[in-house]
């Protein structure tokens, strides 16, 4: 009996003892540190999936061969025969020369026109002389002379392609002063070193022009040949229209009378 009192005793001292290791080894509660920062969410970056690149397919066939068209140099188009005045003043305003024409050279063979881009250079011209230039470095000059009453061309000279060549003494077109001398048909000059000139459309008259206009004009026998072809001509058609009609007539007549002769 004393000794389960002694065993009850020794096991509520050893309960009790129990009890007050536990509260002391409970820990206190600390105040934790307060964390001012804001935690930001978390980004998720998405993983990129896997991309498939493309090679473009490999081609083995040769590329098509281009041919380049050869360029084509700019060429200066060549003149082309034209009609042209000219004309030379004195003291400033009076007319004294005047000269119409076409005209082209035949160098050795090979013929050099003077076209729309001829002028006369008037340091170089005077009212008995024209001169002009045309192409490149070409030019020709017209000398007249007079007798007091008339006038006629008598010099030409002229550098085309690089050749000299003049003629002298050719008292060509001749004309009264104050009147103009015409060759539609034109006049062909010889010069030497195988040179010659053509004209067509010619009319000029030098030293004295009145208000700056032709005069009277004489006209060259090429001309004046033609003028009479034409009527010439047109009377023989008229004279074979003529003898047409009386023939026609004869023969209605005969028929007539052979029809009352019938009766």
């Amino acid at each position: 009996m004393g000794v389960m009192k002694i065993a009850i005793i020794l096991g509520i001292l050893a309960v009790s003892g129990l009890v007050k290791a536990t509260g002391d080894t409970t820990e206190q509660p600390t105040d934790a540190p307060t964390n001012d920062t804001t935690t930001s969410p978390e980004t998720i970056t998405p993983t990129p999936s896997d991309t498939t690149t493309s090679t473009p397919p490999k081609t083995t066939g040769t590329p098509p061969h281009t041919t380049s068209k050869p360029t084509t140099p700019a060429t200066t188009p060549a003149p082309v025969l034209a009609t042209n005045t000219y004309t030379i003043k004195k003291n400033g305003n009076e007319t004294c020369l005047l000269v119409t024409m076409s005209a082209s050279f035949s160098v050795n063979g090979k013929s050099v026109i003077v076209g729309k881009d001829a002028k006369a250079d008037t340091t170089k011209s005077n009212c008995g002389k024209l001169f002009v230039n045309f192409g490149t470095a070409n030019w020709f000059s017209l000398l007249f002379k007079t007798d007091n009453k008339s006038f006629f061309l008598d010099t030409v000279e002229a550098n085309v392609n690089t050749v000299d060549a003049n003629t002298t003494k050719q008292e060509i077109g001749k004309a009264a002063l104050k009147a103009s001398y015409r060759c539609t048909s034109g006049i062909d000059i010889k010069l030497n070193h195988n040179v010659t000139m053509h004209t067509t459309n010619v009319q000029f008259q030098p030293f004295q022009v009145v208000k700056g206009q032709y005069g009277t004009a004489e006209t060259c026998a090429a001309d004046m040949t033609k003028n009479v072809i034409i009527p010439i001509v047109v009377g023989c058609a008229l004279g074979g229209l003529i003898i047409i009609i009386i023939i026609a007539y004869l023969i209605g007549r005969r028929r007539i009378k052979h029809r009352y002769e019938s009766m």
